[in-house]
């Protein structure tokens, strides 16, 4: 058994959507972009670097993968950029996780809600996280073999995070 790290995130506040832009393609605010360092600074100041960052490749997404990516010194190429995670639902983000190697110790995985709140409530459904607002982080660990094996881990949350107004 290897003791693994999940970093769960949301992504940062972003512009609302004009007339004839499509959804996959907003921006974040500067507040989103403030909010993503923000979270990404008390990542490190707890020590949690992930090992593999997997994104949805929307747009929003990807510029809060980016700002972690920078403030944990992890190289942006090294982003998994991920149409597959973009709306998805609870089980895809399960099934994401269950391909990684399992020389990954760490992953951060940034998503949108609802299906980001619905896998964070399915990792502990005792919690008291109901919702993950714009840029929040839910850190969770556990004892597994291998990543196949996450679905059956008991997960610990270990810190829940979000920007304060």
């Amino acid at each position: 058994m290897t003791k693994r790290t999940l970093i769960v995130m949301r992504h940062a506040k972003t512009e609302e959507q004009q007339s004839g832009q499509k959804d996959y393609d907003r921006n974040l605010l500067e507040r989103g972009r403030n909010d993503a360092l923000a979270m990404a600074r008390i990542l490190k100041e707890n020590g949690f670097k992930p090992d593999v960052i997997i994104a949805s490749s929307a747009k929003r997404t990807m510029e809060t993968a980016e700002i972690v990516a920078k403030a944990l010194n992890y190289r942006s190429d090294k982003i998994h950029s991920l149409q597959r995670l973009y709306l998805s639902d609870s089980i895809t983000i399960k099934e994401e996780l269950e391909y990684l190697d399992d020389d990954v110790k760490s992953c951060c995985i940034i998503g949108h809600n609802p299906g980001i709140s619905e896998f964070v409530y399915d990792c502990n459904p005792s919690a008291i996280i109901i919702q993950m607002p714009t840029a929040a982080i839910a850190i969770f660990t556990f004892e597994v073999k291998n990543w196949q094996a996450f679905s059956t881990a008991k997960k610990n949350l270990v810190l829940y995070e979000y920007p304060k107004k």
